[in-house]
């Protein structure tokens, strides 16, 4: 079974849901919310922090899903059971509580590329006692961010290809390294044989800050100004890579 997930614009996750369930407020924290661990040794176990910063009772549950994204940033998630262990992987806390979940990585020790993976820390509908049914209570999920990264990984982000479209150009770049990379203060310039013009990165919603995934290619939209002229686009980029 797979989950579809819309355009992903940030690396880390968290999506409240509103269920009818009980009337008190519950809430709980997951930290860190993006680890990488090596594909072997010691480092391939990570805990990861639950807090319950509520003064109910609440029940988690905790799963690791594989993650793929397309072109345009939709996400496919699968369940990821046999290449993680994660205990526990259900727990109950008390009000502001704490525990540590303990998550090892168990697939293959030979990993040229990085792989991807979210942690799905979910809050789920039980009925404690004392609680009436028939209430509102609000359910939290928190997705974070667990990359499997082989050693001395980096990123390298390349031009793949320009096209003009009726929305404006679509900018197609390759990530033909074996890590991913944030693209940090994104700056973009379009030239044509008469015309010119730069992008700063609050010009480019959606494209800066943007993930790009090891080995994927990513297609975004940069709209153009009616007076640009010109038939061949040459495209030239810079950012500020964050990890």
């Amino acid at each position: 079974m797979c989950f579809r997930f819309g355009q992903a614009r940030k690396t880390n996750l968290a999506v409240l849901l509103f269920l009818l369930a009980g009337t008190l407020l519950s809430a709980f924290s997951l930290s860190p919310m993006s680890v990488s661990v090596p594909p072997s040794g010691e480092g391939t176990i990570q805990g990861f922090r639950l807090t319950n910063t509520s003064t109910d009772t609440i029940a988690i549950k905790i799963s690791v899903v594989s993650r793929k994204m397309d072109a345009v940033g939709a996400e496919t998630l699968e369940p990821a059971d046999d290449m993680f262990v994660v205990y526990p992987s259900r727990v109950i806390l008390g009000a502001n509580a704490v525990q540590v979940v303990k998550v090892q990585w168990k697939g293959s020790a030979d990993v040229s590329i990085e792989q991807n993976f979210r942690i799905v820390a979910e809050q789920v509908p039980v009925d404690f006692d004392g609680q009436k049914p028939g209430n509102i209570r609000i359910l939290l999920r928190y997705m974070g961010t667990i990359y499997v990264t082989p050693p001395n990984a980096s990123a390298n982000v390349v031009l793949a290809s320009v096209d003009k479209t009726d929305e404006g150009l679509a900018v197609t770049l390759y990530n033909k390294g074996n890590a991913h990379v944030l693209m940090g203060n994104l700056t973009l310039e379009v030239k044509t044989s008469e015309t010119s013009k730069t992008y700063s990165s609050d010009e480019l919603k959606g494209f800066s800050g943007e993930n790009m995934l090891a080995g994927l290619k990513r297609t975004f939209i940069v709209p153009l100004p009616p007076d640009m002229k010109g038939d061949n686009y040459n495209v030239a980029f810079h950012f500020d890579p964050v990890h």
